[in-house]
């Protein structure tokens, strides 16, 4: 929970969410333009079976422009792991529109226990920044899904939130130090 007054707010970092993972999975333009950082589904399954199995999770939701057949293919490389997306109905749909949908499947990513991402994608970031406000561990939030046939690669980059000491009083400009405008 997030103090009324920002400066009030300090993080814990710690283990938190619930018991699912969540993973981040771009696919169309993107994985084509990127072929050396996107894993094909097939990789990309084996990858996801690994880190739950290492994580002792079970359940992992997915946010991906990835197309029926994908999804099933990937649900198909990782045997144990039980796949689940947001798929709204029509109605859904024409309330939230694309863009509401999205927000939905970043605040259920932000709060699984642990997330794997794309490299280098927008939406992979803020559901990371999000994490980190949050205070989740580093090693559940900066985890990237490793380009085609590659075990290890780069992870997305762990910036921390320097919440200062606790009862810091911070200190505000007052009106009467500010520089007026003479235009």
């Amino acid at each position: 929970v997030v103090k009324i007054d920002w400066r009030d707010h300090i993080v814990v970092r710690g283990e938190r969410g619930g018991q699912f993972g969540c993973v981040h999975l771009r696919r169309g333009d993107f994985a084509r333009s990127r072929r050396d950082q996107v894993p094909s589904i097939r990789w990309a399954g084996e990858q996801l079976r690994r880190k739950m199995e290492e994580r002792k999770l079970e359940v992992l939701f997915v946010t991906s422009d990835a197309t029926k057949e994908e999804f099933s293919e990937l649900s198909k490389n990782a045997k144990g792991v039980r796949f689940v997306r947001f798929e709204p109905t029509e109605e859904e749909l024409e309330l939230f529109k694309d863009g509401g949908v999205a927000i939905i499947d970043q605040s259920i990513c932000s709060h699984a226990k642990y997330f794997i991402g794309s490299k280098e994608s927008t939406f992979t970031f803020r559901i990371q920044e999000e994490r980190e406000i949050m205070g989740f561990e580093l090693k559940d939030t900066f985890d990237m899904l490793c380009g085609e046939g590659k075990e290890t690669c780069e992870k997305g980059t762990q910036w921390k939130i320097e919440w200062g000491t606790k009862n810091y009083q911070w200190k505000l400009p007052s009106k009467e130090n500010q520089i007026k405008s003479e235009l």
